[in-house]
């Protein structure tokens, strides 16, 4: 964790996107200079100066923590699933007057009151100021969460956001995009670690590893039931005691080395998705009912790979409990560990243990946010519909992001203005399109709903993309199109896919159509 203090929440809330770019090439370039064996004069000089500007060498990373704090504290976006099982515990929270687990244990980190004279611009003056607040820990292992499912790299957000007009709609584009992306893979890995705990607490997998070790001709058992110890030769070894000396560090290091040698079987771990597992799925004897058994360790892998590993290969004696931990612990690691990030927990011999993290070049870490699989692949089921159908599809977000847009604008100015309906009324919206060859009506910001709603059906859905169908039969036709994709893919993912579907349309919209809020004075 950084030593220094974050900027401010202002400071954060209003910086502009090139600031928080320029906070990450700060960031690079100090660690550029750290990582040198022996500085010049002039070296050590620069590198004093580069971490004296902390507000701006911690920017990128208070941006983003902020984000969090707003989808986590503000919209509740995940309050069951990661929330209840990953972080309402003694690592997180503190429990309240009713023995609950509902106060957020703090870092100690925090962002800095509000300063005036700070260097970091901002695309929009503020006259609020943010007392010094506590930044939980959970923030951090909500990012974490979201860095180990692979999202798009910081650097990406930005440069998607960079196809906005003006500073203002740049830093919009960047909330929006940073906010998708973040729960999205914070959801990614919930649904992964969810999906692995049901493998290994699913009672047919208990029966299928029993079975399947019990049916190997080279097998030896001693003793019966849950007490079986299960090996291959007789000089086989047990695993040392869980009481052990050193709060049994000795089968600590065992095991240790067991999860490390058994990474060579990342690429027999299927992944998780709902046609897999159909495919897998059991088929109760004799009958039509299928039993949701993910099988994430198949049968023949069991009797081909992992036995022959355990027992042969490193002559262990071992109980089914025993075999069971090995694989809880090595699932979830898998998970962690997805993709080219491995996360371990390195014991040394003194009995330390060392969080250890090894991550490739960031170029190669993550894929780039345009070539994400999920995103092409929606765009090609896209690209299969009509030229006649697309331009539907993108007339009903075009009214929905004009609307959304002018609701925007109408809030931000009832609160800057303190509901002076004579101030707001001189404000308007100007629509103006790439080539200009419309003139669209200035939309007053204070304008009844209704009138809003005739210029843009009339105008931009009318003349600028020739529907002539009323909005409410149109929008009946657009779900029907996006529902025969959305329903392509798991149920599970309807959710992102609706997302990402409307991110693609609105990315596009915004290329050819751009929005400014204008003051019209008399």
């Amino acid at each position: 964790m950084i030593s220094t203090n974050l900027p401010s929440l202002v400071d954060t809330k209003y910086s502009i996107v090139e600031e928080i770019e320029k906070s990450m090439i700060e960031k690079y370039a100090i660690f550029k200079l750290e990582k040198k064996e022996k500085l010049t004069k002039s070296e050590e000089i620069r590198l004093r100066r580069r971490k004296r500007n902390t507000d701006l060498v911690n920017l990128e990373q208070s941006v983003v923590l902020s984000e969090i704090f707003y989808l986590f504290f503000t919209q509740n976006k995940f309050n069951a699933g990661v929330f209840y099982d990953e972080l309402k515990n003694d690592t997180y929270f503190d429990k309240d007057e009713k023995n609950n687990f509902s106060i957020p244990i703090i870092s100690g980190q925090k962002w800095k009151e509000h300063d005036e004279a700070s260097d970091i611009i901002k695309w929009k003056y503020t006259d609020e100021h943010s007392k010094e607040s506590d930044v939980p820990l959970i923030l951090y292992q909500l990012l974490n969460m979201a860095e180990q499912t692979n999202i798009p790299p910081l650097q990406q957000v930005i440069d998607h956001s960079k196809t906005g007009k003006d500073d203002e709609e740049r830093r919009l584009i960047f909330n929006r995009t940073l906010n998708i992306n973040l729960t999205r893979h914070i959801n990614d890995w919930s649904e992964l670690r969810e999906n692995s705990r049901r493998e290994l607490l699913h009672s047919s997998f208990r029966t299928r590893l029993k079975d399947t070790l019990e049916n190997l001709s080279w097998i030896k058992i001693i003793g019966e039931d849950k007490n079986s110890q299960y090996f291959y030769q007789d000089s086989a070894s047990l695993l040392p005691s869980q009481d052990g000396p050193n709060d049994g560090l000795e089968r600590k290091l065992i095991i240790e080395k067991l999860l490390s040698d058994m990474k060579k079987f990342h690429n027999d771990i299927q992944g998780y998705d709902e046609k897999y597992f159909k495919n897998l799925q059991d088929l109760d004897e004799n009958t039509d009912t299928k039993t949701n058994a993910p099988q994430i360790f198949r049968t023949e892998f069991l009797e081909q790979a992992l036995f022959p590993f355990f027992f042969k290969e490193k002559k262990l004696k071992l109980t089914i409990q025993d075999i069971y931990s090995i694989l809880s612990e090595y699932l979830k690691r898998y998970i962690s560990g997805i993709e080219k990030t491995v996360s371990d927990i390195v014991i040394s011999e003194e009995g330390e243990e060392i969080l250890f993290s090894d991550r490739v070049a960031e170029k190669e870490n993550v894929p780039d946010m345009d070539s994400d699989i999920l995103r092409n692949e929606i765009i090609e089921k896209l690209n299969d519909l009509s030229s006649d159908y697309l331009t539907k599809i993108q007339s009903v977000y075009a009214v929905y992001f004009i609307k959304e847009r002018i609701n925007f604008y109408k809030e931000l100015l009832k609160k800057q203005y303190k509901n002076n309906t004579i101030a707001i009324n001189k404000f308007h919206l100007l629509i103006n399109t790439k080539d200009n060859l419309q003139n669209f009506s200035p939309i007053g910001i204070n304008m009844r709903v209704n009138r809003i709603d005739e210029i843009i059906f009339e105008e931009v859905l009318g003349q600028h993309y020739k529907v002539e169908l009323k909005i409410d039969e149109l929008i009946k036709e657009v779900n029907s199109y996006t529902s025969s994709i959305i329903s392509e893919f798991p149920e599970s993912e309807h959710e992102k896919i609706s997302m990402e579907i409307y991110d693609i349309f609105i990315e596009s919209i915004s290329k050819d159509m751009t929005l400014e809020l204008v003051e019209i004075k008399s």
